[in-house]
């Protein structure tokens, strides 16, 4: 039995082949390039939301213990960020609606929100068509979602 491969053989046949290899690397890249040029263009918009401790701990009777070190709920974020509640808000206040949206769901598909690298650090990214348009739902989402945490934490 050989234990040596032969790589000439491979060589032969990728020499033999060549306009072949060729022709349809040239197909592929025209293919993508005219999808490319047919396709509308997509923005994207992050606003990103910082969420801090807060400063002051309330104690209104010595018998209730505050917590020396509460956990924020940073886990719990995104979720929020992404709730029909303030997701609707945000679709009722965009005015015009963007070109597609006429409903939740539809909203739902353009949007994202993630925590960051550090878990106190929101990702809210929006994808649209129209770059001003995108940059203005991202920052009206920021503005809402924080509105929202302040008053529920």
């Amino acid at each position: 039995m050989e234990d040596e491969i032969d790589l000439r053989e491979y060589v032969r046949v990728l020499l033999r082949r060549w306009r072949l290899i060729v022709g349809l690397t040239l197909v592929a890249a025209l293919a993508a390039l005219g999808t490319s040029f047919v396709l509308p263009p997509s923005y994207e918009a992050t606003a990103l939301v910082a969420a801090t401790k807060a400063r002051y701990a309330l104690q209104f009777d010595p018998r209730i213990e505050a917590l020396d070190d509460p956990k924020p709920a940073y886990a719990a974020y995104p979720q929020l960020a992404t709730s029909d509640e303030l997701l609707g808000k945000l679709l009722a206040g965009l005015n015009p609606l963007p070109e597609g949206v006429e409903s939740l769901r539809d909203l739902r598909g353009m949007v994202k929100a993630r925590a960051g690298a550090d878990p106190s650090i929101v990702q809210l990214t929006v994808r649209a068509r129209d770059p001003q348009v995108t940059a203005r739902m991202a920052n009206a989402w920021a503005e809402l979602f924080v509105a929202r945490a302040n008053a529920l934490y």
